[in-house]
Parts: structure tokens; C-alpha cells; sequence
């Protein structure tokens, strides 16, 4: 039992840490990434849910991406127009 409550304890003080260096500048998402690992190791359900939102994640990551290259490759190219050669 005091097990499960060192783990809720610590992810509370992970996440006040990660609060506070999203406002300042730190390394807010290392605190929040472990506070989720600490309550998904106790909690099977917010494993579930953090499985859930990483595949979402990820296919939300491959549309941006594949949007972000379609856009890129259709961008018309800055090259300069061929001279003339006019007769002197």
C-alpha cells in the first residue's frame, strides 16, 4: 500500500516540477513524461490510455508529416530564368 502511495506522491511532485519549467525554461516534458510512466506503472488503466493517445500520436505525427512533404514538393522552386541572347 505505501508502495502505491510513494508512486502517487512522486508523480504529484513530477508534475509540479513540470508546471513550473513549462513556465520557466526547463525540461518540462522529461517531468511529465516520467510522472506518466510512474502512474501507468501502477495503474493499468492509464496504461491503456497512454497506449491509446501514443498510437493517435503517431498517426497524427505520419499525416503531418506526409502533409508537411506534399506542400514542400509542390512549392514552386526559386531558380533564376534563362538569359536571353538577343542579338548585338
Amino acid at each position: 500500500m505505501w508502495v502505491k502511495l510513494a508512486y502517487a506522491a512522486l508523480s504529484l511532485v513530477l508534475f509540479a516540477v513540470g508546471v513550473v519549467f513549462a513556465f520557466i525554461p526547463g525540461p518540462a516534458v522529461l517531468f511529465f513524461a516520467l510522472c506518466a510512466a510512474l502512474l501507468a506503472a501502477q495503474s493499468a488503466w492509464v496504461a491503456e490510455r497512454f497506449d491509446r493517445a501514443e498510437v493517435t500520436g503517431r498517426r497524427l505525427a505520419l499525416a503531418v508529416r506526409a502533409a508537411w512533404r506534399r506542400r514542400r514538393n509542390a512549392r514552386p522552386t526559386l531558380e533564376r530564368p534563362a538569359e536571353r541572347h538577343l542579338p548585338r
